[in-house]
């Protein structure tokens, strides 16, 4: 760590944290590491913040804080239950002894759910999409696309608030050298971070005045409806990088770039299954993406947007009865999908075997000029 021995114990803190030296880094690599299982809890106690993220929140008009669905409860994960009423993921991520992700079995009041809407708000502003069964049109899909949006903010947001209070603790008992890397690589994590907060803030302004107008013709959908048994549901935003054919799309780690989300969920149709995929309608990343996917044949749809989901999103939940079809080569896949740290930068091993017992029914496309 170069100049390290210069650093006077009353000087700033060479990773910026803004404390003293004497009071942040100074024996550093003497002090006792925290436990993973201790680093693990810290990390999780970041994501549970209580706050109401509709346009209208205000203090005496929400009413309550609630365990929110990000996906709907009623049909879409009533569809996925088993036996015991409990619906299957892999989320909070736990690796066994082969590293490959665990899966966890969440009752289904539990799953799929944050605390970022009180219960005023959810049931007024989501009611087109719990009360009735799926309908296409331009406000059902905005709504699947807005909750996404407000969940993805959420747990950015969560992530935030975890780089800080883990940086000061991950390098404990470590070498200079190795406190050096762990900070620097800390720090561009939370200018990312930083970064994706700020234009989700901003995106999110822009859809809470779609929410409150009723007018969607900024932004663009795609409903792909799909015969045969609902076995997965989920709710995200992934920014992709590459469309299908493997032409760059977007740079993430571009501080020029504007980050272009895709908001995708899997929900509960009539016939089935629904993939609504939603974008702002000046973001060419997404529709690029979206188009690329459409080029695929009818009989790889399918197969490809659930691989997609598993690589992309941690918030997916999934069917016994699907997961118990698969042989253990597919479970395989499926775990290592599902594991990729970073898939815009690691091409997932997308396979063309089919994973899943749906057929095209038809297709909607809403908000076209």
């Amino acid at each position: 760590m170069a100049g390290l021995q210069k650093i006077g114990r009353n000087d700033p803190c060479w990773c910026k944290s803004g404390k003293k030296y004497k009071h942040c880094h100074l024996n550093r690599e003497a002090e006792k590491p925290l436990p993973t299982a201790a680093l693990l809890n810290l990390n999780r106690q970041q994501f549970i913040k209580k706050e109401c993220l509709h346009p209208h929140a205000a203090q005496g008009v929400c009413n309550g804080i609630i365990d929110a669905h990000t996906v709907q409860r009623a049909r879409t994960l009533q569809s996925l239950l088993d036996s015991d009423n409990h619906v299957h993921t892999f989320y909070p991520a736990e690796r066994d002894a082969g590293g490959l992700l665990k899966v966890h079995r969440k009752g289904w009041r539990k799953a799929s759910t944050f605390t970022g809407f009180c219960g005023t708000h959810d049931s007024q502003t989501f009611a087109p999409l719990e009360v009735d069964a799926f309908r296409f049109s331009a406000e059902s899909t905005f709504l699947l696309s807005y909750r996404a949006l407000c969940h993805e903010l959420y747990q950015k947001q969560g992530a935030a608030r975890s780089l800080r209070q883990l940086a000061p603790l991950l390098d404990r008992g470590l070498p200079p050298l190795e406190q050096e890397e762990i900070q620097r690589r800390n720090e561009i994590q939370i200018a990312g971070n930083q970064k994706a907060v700020g234009e989700l803030v901003s995106q999110k302004h822009w859809a809470d005045q779609a929410l409150l107008s009723q007018t969607y013709s900024d932004w663009r959908f795609v409903c792909l409806e799909f015969e045969g048994p609902l076995c997965i549901a989920t709710c995200g935003a992934p920014t992709p990088t590459k469309d299908i054919e493997g032409n760059q799309l977007q740079v993430l780690h571009d501080p020029n770039n504007q980050l272009q989300h895709l908001y995708l969920s899997v929900v509960s149709c009539p016939v089935g299954a629904a993939v609504v995929l939603g974008w702002r309608k000046e973001f060419v990343a997404p529709e690029k993406m979206v188009e690329s996917l459409l080029r695929l044949q009818n009989d790889m749809l399918a197969t490809f947007i659930v691989q997609y989901v598993f690589a992309h999103l941690e918030n997916v939940c999934f069917s016994e009865s699907w997961w118990s079809t698969l042989d253990l080569k597919q479970q395989h896949h499926i775990r290592q999908l599902a594991g990729i740290a970073n898939p815009y930068y690691t091409q997932p091993p997308y396979s063309t075997e089919s994973l899943v017992p749906w057929k095209l029914a038809s297709l909607h496309r809403y908000g076209e000029a």
